[in-house]
């Protein structure tokens, strides 16, 4: 007897560069590719680094080869037009049974490609809070537009579900919300061999405070370093290392580390492949970002086993319980969080029950077992086009 033909997933996303959502959709293919369906990806330009991942985990990968990025206006619509058109076509050709868009250009693409038909249905992935979109004037009017054709929205957080609702006016019983999930087995505690250790300079008994983010404003590393400054000058040592491409904050926050007199206490490694190590180097984990969606680097330090201080923005007191499995602060407070980070650094009885309780939920809440889970289950009733609670459910599926 022949074996089922599995329903086939076009997963829409604008690159495969490393970052959060391109690492969420390598992960659920490998979760549920080639077992419970088949994968197909497709991006707008060049492929990226994750894309022989992506293979090896028995997806296809398509480019759109629409090059380019440009902020006049004309330039964006000619390509939101070779886009669609491109789209088009990979539709007809791949026939898939359902579109999972990511992120707003390949969720405009992925709408718009299927008109006037509004076939196969169509989920849209919600995976940041509307403030930092919101400067560009045209976003709301898009959003709700993508919001209106998609058959589903999936939220990764209650906040982004609820920023979507307020600020986009989403139908509320068309909003699912389901975690990120972290991969528990790349990530765990445990020190790693001291050859990176010594790679990166990092001086031998002295406390390291870790922090992977890309260089953007809102990720607040200006507002560690303030606090590092604080903690200097409480004579506390430590070492404090960043993780992360370069973006808009690097010069500012690399010239306040030298008027600080932080140069000897602070690496900066760039952007690296093997941030399961590097975490695993840090004593305490460091998120002093302004907003956030669900953030995964919270999820791979809390998989670490790290003691975590992190703001209380967006989805992260979804994912931390103050005082329980981390230290939460306000945004944009470098006193509050030296103070926090100043607890962790003193108390290691205190840092070892956060860490474990961190680990503890990582495993038993953000697992990629339970994240494909609730994935496969909504794929499965888009397909089959089941509707009432199950799909409309509003609450938390975690």
């Amino acid at each position: 007897m022949s074996a089922p033909v599995l329903p086939r997933v076009l997963v829409a996303i604008n690159t495969l560069e490393i970052g959060g959502a391109e690492r969420q959709v390598l992960e659920t293919c490998r979760a549920l590719g080639e077992r419970e369906f088949r994968f197909d990806v497709v991006t707008t330009g060049e492929e990226g680094p994750l894309a022989a991942d992506l293979r090896q985990a028995g997806a296809r990968v398509h480019s759109l080869r629409v090059g380019g990025r440009g902020s006049v206006r004309s330039r964006r619509l000619l390509r939101l037009v070779r886009s669609v058109l491109r789209y088009r076509s990979l539709l007809k050709e791949l026939q898939p049974d359902l579109i999972h868009a990511y992120l707003p250009e390949m969720s405009v693409v992925s709408a718009a490609a299927r008109w006037p038909r509004r076939r196969p249905p169509l989920v849209v992935s919600k995976r940041t809070l509307v403030r930092w979109m919101a400067r560009d004037p045209i976003y709301f009017p898009i959003a709700r537009w993508i919001n209106r054709r998609a058959d589903v929205l999936l939220a990764n957080s209650e906040a982004v579900r609820q920023d979507a609702i307020g600020k986009e006016g989403a139908d509320p019983e068309r909003i699912r919300v389901i975690h990120n999930g972290v991969n528990t087995e790349r990530f765990f505690p445990g020190r790693p061999e001291g050859a990176l250790a010594r790679q990166l300079g990092l001086p031998p008994g002295v406390p390291v405070i870790g922090m992977v983010a890309n260089f953007f404003g809102y990720k607040g590393h200006a507002d560690v370093v303030e606090a590092a400054a604080i903690l200097r000058g409480r004579g506390l040592p430590f070492t404090l290392l960043f993780v992360g491409r370069e973006g808009d904050a690097s010069e500012g926050v690399r010239r306040r580390v030298r008027e600080a007199g932080l140069t000897e206490s602070v690496l900066f490694s760039g952007p690296r492949s093997e941030v399961p190590d590097l975490l695993r180097l840090c004593d305490v984990y460091v998120s002093a970002s302004h907003e956030e969606g669900f953030s995964n680097s919270i999820l791979e330090a809390m998989a670490s086993g790290l003691a975590i201080v992190a703001t209380s923005v967006g989805g992260t007191p979804e994912q931390i319980g103050d005082n329980t499995s981390g230290l939460l602060v306000p945004p944009g407070d470098p006193e509050r969080l030296a103070a926090a980070l100043s607890r962790l650094l003193l108390d290691g009885g205190l840092r070892s029950r956060l860490a474990a309780a961190a680990r503890e939920d990582a495993v038993q809440r953000f697992s990629l077992e339970r994240l494909a889970e609730r994935v496969a289950a909504l794929y499965r009733d888009v397909i089959l086009g089941k509707s009432g609670p199950r799909l409309h459910s509003t609450g938390v599926s975690d």
